[in-house]
């Protein structure tokens, strides 16, 4: 097999067929074959997947009307659908970053606190007040959602399975989120409340068609 054949099979297929680049790296690696002589570049989404802002709306319904869930599952599918915070660093949130203040509830997710809605307070002050498995082995822990395991957070994949029971689909919702967000405020506000990276916010703002002339800045700006 040569590069010419690999080109060939590319160019008159799906681009899923670039799914060979396994193979083609262990032709590279085969004894009697020429080194290094197969190329096959990765294969890139053609589409970003998300759900719609009506479906997305519907998910907050879910977290907040499907008391038959646990707490602590729909306060994390809250924080997914409302700031778009993806799951590992979900899992992570300590419980000092939720902050009862006389004006509110406030979350830290960035450098700048966000408001939690007032509708929302009620469910996000029984979780800070009983974040759960708090077992004699796993008592006063510093976790929003703590996992089995003493001093151990919940897994991300054990979340990401949860949330599933409220129908959500977690790439998909923090897509939707973060193209919703990215239409309502301005890139500087978003990277303080969300903690994410200029790059990222300058990629979903151009998906989403926001024009905004601080994201290329701010997109410069990431090391």
């Amino acid at each position: 097999m040569r590069q010419h054949h690999i080109d060939d099979y590319l160019s008159d297929g799906p681009s899923t067929r670039k799914h060979i680049r396994n193979f083609a790296r262990w032709l590279n690696n085969q004894q009697g074959h020429p080194k290094g002589t197969l190329d096959v570049p990765f294969r890139k989404a053609q589409t970003t997947p998300m759900i719609t802002q009506t479906e997305r709306i519907q998910l907050v319904r879910n977290c907040l009307e499907h008391r038959n869930v646990i707490p602590a599952t729909r306060v994390a599918g809250l924080i997914l659908l409302l700031w778009a915070h993806p799951l590992n660093k979900i899992v992570m949130l300590r419980r000092d970053r939720l902050i009862a203040a006389p004006e509110g509830m406030r979350i830290t997710l960035g450098t700048h606190a966000a408001q939690v809605p007032e509708a929302l307070t009620e469910l996000f002050w029984n979780q800070l007040s009983n974040p759960g498995n708090q077992n004699t082995i796993n008592a006063d822990t510093p976790w929003l959602f703590p996992g089995r395991t003493a001093g151990q957070h919940l897994h991300p994949g054990t979340l990401s399975k949860r949330l599933k029971v409220l129908g959500i689909d977690a790439l998909r919702a923090r897509n939707a989120t973060l193209r919703d967000l990215s239409q309502e405020l301005d890139a500087r506000s978003l990277i303080d409340l969300l903690g994410y990276s200029p790059g990222i916010i300058a990629q979903h703002a151009a998906r989403s068609g926001t024009p905004m002339a601080d994201y290329i800045a701010l997109k410069h700006q990431q090391p």
